[in-house]
C-alpha cells in the first residue's frame, strides 16, 4: 500500500507513524532499473506449420521479439512496471509514450489523402494506426485485403520465409464465446505476393487480452483475396529493423514519472496545514512527555520527539518552542523541493530534444510567434516529413495505385524552415543543412 495512502487507515495509533511516513525510500526505487534493453533480434520469421491446429503461439524462436514489442505496446499503455522497483509506481501521470505517436499522427493527418470517398476513413485510420506503430514498435504493416485496408498491432506481425511475404494475427472473440474476458479467436492474415490469405481459428489457454501467448486451434473460416502487404521501418534500421523512438524515451520519461511519483507522495503527506499551540520552551517537555518522562528540556528524549510526530498525525498539534502569543496554522511549503522540480524541467528538456516535439505542445505552454516558433518546429517538421514520405509511398503500394496525398508542411514551409536553418546557423557559428531533406 502507499505509504501516504494509510495516514488514515492505521489500525494501531500508538505505531511508529514517524518511521511509517519518513522513512526514505531506497535508492533502487527512484532509478530506472533493467535499462538499457538488451540487443536482440526483431526479424522473427514464422512458418506455416507454426500455425498448424494444436500449435503453442508464438514460436520459441520469435518468443523474445514478442515479449520486446509486448513491452513498448506496454508503454503505450502507460505501464513502466518494468522499469521501476516502486509497487506503487507502475503507470504514468503524464504519458508521453502514447501522447508523443499520437501526435504525430495527428499532424500527418492535418492533410486529407486524395482518395474516393469511400476509401477515405479507411486510409486515414490505417495510416494513422501505421504511423504510431512505426514510433511504438519501430516497424509498421499495412495491408490490404480485397476492398480492406488495415494496419495491424506489429507484435502480432511476423516476416514469411521469403519476400513479400508476412502474416499478422488480431485477436478476438469467437462467434459463439461466452465469455469475454479472454481472446477465443485469432484471425491469421498471411500475405504472399499479391495474395491475402484470411483464416479465423480457434485460440486458446490466454489469460487475459495482454497476454500474448496461448495455442492454436481448429480452423473456423477462411477466405483468399488478392492484397498485398507494405512494411515501414522507422529509421534508423538496425539488424533489419526500425528503430522504437521508445528505445531513447525510456529513461527520462521512466525518471521523470519516478521523480514526479516521489513529489506527489511528498505533497500528499503535508498537504494539511497543523495547529501550532504556543508552548514556552521549558514547558515543552513536560507538556509532551508522557508520566515519568524528563521535564527538563536536556532530558527531551529522542523517543518523546517520536511522540510529537505522532502527536501531530494523530490530533494535529505541534510544540511551538518560541512561545507564540496565539495559536496559528502552519503549512509546508513546496519551494523546498525546488531540486526535485528542477530536475523534472530537465528531464522534459531533455524529452523534447530526443522527439523534436516542443514543449509548448506537451505542457500546455505559451505559444511563441514568428521566428520563434519555426525555430521550435524545426526537428519535428524534418521527422515527421520523413515518416509521411516513407507512409505514403507504402500505402500507394498497399492501395494498388498512386494517390496525392497533400504534405502538411508545404513549399511555403520549406523555405521558411530554409531561413530558418541559416538564422540558427548564423547565431550558432555552425552550419545546417538548407534544404530539409538533407537532415532525413
Amino acid at each position: 500500500m502507499n505509504q501516504y495512502r494509510n495516514l488514515d487507515q492505521r489500525t494501531n495509533p500508538g505505531q511508529d507513524l514517524f518511521n511509517e511516513t519518513r522513512t526514505r525510500r531506497p535508492a533502487s526505487e527512484r532509478l530506472v532499473r533493467n535499462w538499457p534493453l538488451d540487443r536482440i533480434s526483431m526479424t522473427g520469421v514464422v512458418h506455416p506449420d507454426d500455425l498448424l491446429p494444436g500449435s503453442h503461439w508464438p514460436p520459441n524462436r520469435v518468443r523474445r521479439r514478442t515479449r520486446r514489442l509486448q513491452l513498448f505496446e506496454d508503454l503505450f499503455d502507460g505501464d513502466i512496471s518494468y522499469f521501476v522497483d516502486d509497487v506503487d509506481q507502475t503507470h504514468l501521470l503524464i504519458n508521453y509514450f502514447e501522447r508523443i505517436p499520437t501526435l504525430i499522427a495527428a499532424i500527418l493527418l492535418t492533410s486529407d489523402p486524395q482518395v474516393p470517398a469511400e476509401d477515405m476513413a479507411p486510409m486515414q485510420v490505417m495510416l494513422a494506426d501505421a504511423a504510431i506503430a512505426a514510433i511504438r514498435s519501430g516497424r509498421a504493416y499495412m495491408f490490404r485485403a480485397g476492398e480492406e485496408l488495415a494496419a495491424t498491432e506489429t507484435v502480432f506481425c511476423y516476416d514469411g520465409p521469403a519476400a513479400g511475404q508476412a502474416w499478422c494475427m488480431q485477436r478476438g472473440s469467437a462467434p459463439d464465446a461466452t465469455d469475454d474476458t479472454n481472446p477465443s479467436m485469432m484471425t491469421v492474415i498471411y500475405a504472399d505476393q499479391d495474395v491475402i490469405i484470411t483464416r479465423k481459428q480457434r485460440w486458446g489457454g490466454g489469460t487475459g487480452w495482454r497476454t500474448v501467448y496461448g495455442t492454436l486451434g481448429e480452423v473456423m473460416d477462411q477466405q483468399v483475396d488478392d492484397g498485398t502487404v507494405a512494411i515501414i521501418d522507422r529509421p534508423p534500421r538496425r539488424y533489419g529493423f526500425g528503430r522504437s523512438l521508445y528505445e531513447s524515451l525510456i529513461p527520462p520519461v521512466v525518471a521523470s514519472a519516478l521523480r514526479l511519483a516521489g513529489v506527489e507522495r511528498t505533497i500528499a503527506q503535508n498537504e494539511h496545514p497543523l495547529l501550532a499551540i504556543p508552548v514556552a520552551n521549558a514547558d515543552g517537555p513536560s507538556a509532551l512527555g508522557a508520566e515519568g518522562q524528563p521535564s527538563t528540556l536536556s532530558g527531551f528524549s529522542k523517543p518523546a520527539v517520536v511522540r510529537a510526530a505522532q502527536a501531530i498525525r494523530d490530533h494535529d498539534v505541534i510544540w511551538s518552542p518560541d512561545g507564540l502569543k496565539l495559536p496559528q496554522y502552519v503549512e509546508w511549503g513546496a519551494n523546498n523541493m525546488s531540486s526535485s522540480f528542477e530536475m523534472l524541467q530537465v528531464l522534459a528538456d531533455e524529452v523534447s530534444v530526443l522527439t523534436g516535439v516542443p514543449r509548448m505542445l506537451t505542457s500546455g505552454a505559451e505559444m511563441p510567434s514568428g521566428i520563434a516558433m519555426k525555430r521550435a518546429l524545426y526537428a519535428l517538421y524534418a521527422t515527421t516529413k520523413q515518416l509521411f514520405n516513407l507512409l505514403h509511398t507504402a500505402a500507394e503500394d498497399v492501395y494498388g495505385a498512386e494517390f496525392e496525398w497533400p504534405n502538411p508542411f508545404d513549399a511555403e514551409d520549406d523555405a521558411a524552415m530554409a531561413d530558418v536553418a541559416g538564422s540558427i546557423a548564423a547565431d550558432t557559428g555552425e552550419p545546417l543543412p538548407t534544404d530539409v531533406e538533407d537532415v532525413l
